[in-house]
């Protein structure tokens, strides 16, 4: 009887042991992240180069309401002002609601102008103000006509607006929301701005630790869409890429362009290994087709390449 206690003691305690060492190892993981987090929002991510989500896909996708549903933030959509730079929202688990939002200057920027834009910062504890802020915002990066400058306003610029939410229910996370890749230059849109948009575009996807959420619309051929091309060009097996359709009812029903977005999203054309999701706009709401396997696959990607982080 002895023996057979000592026996179920000793395996008791090993199980503790390992319950314990397992707790531990994931209080370490949470405090690392927390304290790795905060290097990214200072803009130092070619430093630490951590896991992210970025939305991209081609002028007008609806990659800004993609990001709305994922991140429950109500992006202003006035004259789509929140796709003329790179947004990263960065939600970090907190016992207190806020919401940080700063500029991180482009580091080509004069060191005055980048001394100046790095005074920029506000924090506010629900979204109701955030348009206002970001009105702010623009103007300090110079894409407003009210900026105090005697250039005329940019349409781009490379300088990252950060909004920095914390919350109890908030998970570990950063998702990026960039400029469209944009067709042809007008009036209003110079070579210059498609190179622009071009190169922010590069900048996130090449990254080995970006995954990209790549939104193709169904108003025109997903062929005639550069972003599949420019992500298979840094993730040819469809390794680190979730495919996102955007505006199904906008294809004329029975059609042909139906159809190949139907194959589409069967994977029967471009596959790729997180597969591909169906978003359907309604009205000013947003409703997401398959939006729980969207979270969980985009968890299991981010998991696994977090763990691949900590461990090299």
């Amino acid at each position: 009887m002895a023996t057979c206690n000592y026996q179920r003691f000793d395996k008791l305690e090993k199980t503790l042991h390992a319950v314990a060492w397992r707790s531990h190892q994931l209080l370490v993981l949470r405090l690392l992240s927390q304290q790795l987090r905060q290097p990214s929002s200072c803009g130092l991510e070619g430093i630490l180069n951590l896991p992210q989500l970025v939305v991209c896909g081609d002028q007008s996708a609806g990659k800004s309401s993609v990001l709305e549903a994922l991140t429950e933030i109500p992006f202003p959509k006035n004259d789509n002002l929140c796709t003329r730079f790179a947004t990263e929202i960065i939600l970090r688990r907190a016992s207190a609601n806020s919401i940080t939002i700063k500029v991180i200057p482009d580091e080509k920027r004069p060191t005055v102008e980048q001394a100046k834009i790095n005074t920029f910062k506000e924090t506010i504890v629900d979204f109701d103000n955030l348009p206002k802020i970001m009105d702010v915002a623009i103007e300090v990066m110079g894409l407003s006509p009210n900026a105090n400058s005697n250039a005329p306003p940019r349409a781009f610029a490379r300088d990252v607006l950060s909004i920095e939410i914390e919350g109890p229910s908030r998970p570990q996370l950063t998702l990026v929301d960039i400029p469209g890749l944009i067709s042809t230059h007008t009036k209003n849109t110079t070579k210059e701005d498609i190179a622009l948009v071009a190169s922010i575009t590069e900048h996130y996807i090449s990254s080995p630790r970006t995954i990209c959420l790549a939104v193709v619309a169904a108003v025109t051929d997903y062929a005639n869409q550069k972003i599949l091309e420019r992500v298979r060009e840094h993730d040819k097996n469809g390794d680190r890429t979730l495919g996102i359709i955007t505006k199904p009812d906008m294809a004329p029903k029975g059609s042909g362009l139906e159809k190949s977005y139907i194959d589409l999203a069967k994977g029967e054309d471009i596959q790729l290994r997180l597969g591909w999701h169906v978003v359907k706009n309604r009205k000013v709401s947003i409703c997401l087709l398959c939006t729980s396997s969207i979270i969980i696959l985009i968890w299991e990607s981010l998991l696994v390449r977090r763990k691949r982080f900590y461990t090299s």
